[in-house]
């Protein structure tokens, strides 16, 4: 019967997550800016084109580019809020898996004598095993 985590720790190493997670908001707000501009780039093109090709001011392919404005940008706030939670969650996921054998680790060196220290265990799939191997081949030797 496998044991269900109940651990309630967001932060295991909160300078390094902060910082990890300060890193993805970055890029994320970059690039949702590059995309933006991109989206204001098109539209005035399109706006500016229909002025040169001799449309009126008041030809109705003007209140449909600005429809169209408007409804894109709908989608792309929605779009960056979505965007930026799975950001949020992939960065703190990523951090938890390099964080956290750092910190087992750590606890496991403060809670153990050299003389009759036990093997260490990561979690699966966490990041940086042969620090693992390395620590039980360390004590092996020993």
């Amino acid at each position: 019967m496998k044991i269900k985590n109940t651990r309630k720790v967001i932060f295991i190493n909160k300078p390094f997550q902060i910082s990890i997670l300060s890193w993805f908001a970055i890029l994320g707000i970059l690039i949702c800016l590059v995309f933006y501009f991109a989206n204001l780039y098109f539209f005035k093109s399109m706006h500016e084109e229909a002025v040169l090709a001799g449309l009126a001011p008041d030809n109705i392919f003007f209140q449909y580019l600005s429809g169209q404005k408007q409804t894109m940008n709908k989608i792309f706030f929605t779009s960056i809020i979505f965007s930026c939670a799975i950001i949020g969650w992939g960065g703190m996921y990523l951090s938890h898996k390099v964080a956290g054998p750092i910190h087992r680790l750590t606890q496991h060196l403060n809670t153990n004598n050299f003389n009759d220290a036990k093997p260490l265990k990561f979690r699966n799939k966490d990041y940086f095993p042969e620090i693992e191997s390395a620590f039980n081949e360390f004590i092996k030797r020993k």
